[in-house]
């Protein structure tokens, strides 16, 4: 096989499209900094049924728009409504100390969260199937570890220091742990010697 060197070759940016873009690149924080808190307020007041204004909205756009305005909402909810909602200020201004233990974000409701067989989603019924919710999903419980796992871990973390010479996927293999080392260490503690 032979390898190609393909050149790209574009068009050097004028002053004044710089300038355009620097200008259009500003103007767009701060409009988008208006839709985000826009957004953050809506999805806060969520009503029983998971539903908002926006959802609302988007639900009826995309019953009765016209296609063209379908895929427009549909990019604007994938690409900005979703990705703003999973930053950690707007977590935090929807879900409070709940953010913890649960996620959320907009979408719309399939068969699997309405059968909710794992009990991850908040409850839905048919009549939601294909409509735009606020969707809360539990986050999965961090799994307990025995005291041996965590000394492990911790001498993985400390991998500098040589307590472990493996790479990620060799976690089990333990003649890749120094543990004469932290033995060693042991017993400085023990004689007082730290």
């Amino acid at each position: 096989m032979s390898k190609t060197n393909t050149k790209i070759t574009v068009k050097k940016p004028t002053k004044k499209e710089i300038n355009n873009a620097l200008s259009l690149g500003c103007e767009m924080v701060t409009k988008s900094q208006i839709v985000t808190d826009v957004i953050k307020r809506d999805l806060h007041h969520r009503d029983e049924n998971n539903q908002t204004q926006l959802t609302n909205k988007f639900d009826a756009i995309m019953k009765d728009g016209d296609e063209e305005m379908k895929e427009d909402i549909k990019r604007f909810i994938k690409r900005q409504v979703q990705t703003l909602i999973k930053e950690k200020p707007v977590q935090f201004t929807i879900l409070g100390d709940e953010q913890e233990t649960h996620s959320v974000t907009l979408k719309k409701v399939t068969m699997p969260m309405i059968e909710n067989v794992e009990g991850i989603y908040d409850n839905f019924n048919e009549s939601d199937l294909g409509s735009f919710r606020v969707v809360k999903i539990a986050k999965p419980k961090a799994e307990e570890l025995s005291l041996e796992e965590e000394l492990m871990k911790w001498m993985r973390s400390k991998k500098s220091a040589g307590l472990y010479t493996g790479s990620k996927g060799m976690e089990k293999e333990v003649e890749l742990y120094d543990v004469e080392a932290v033995m060693a260490l042991c017993d400085n503690i023990k004689k007082g010697l730290v």
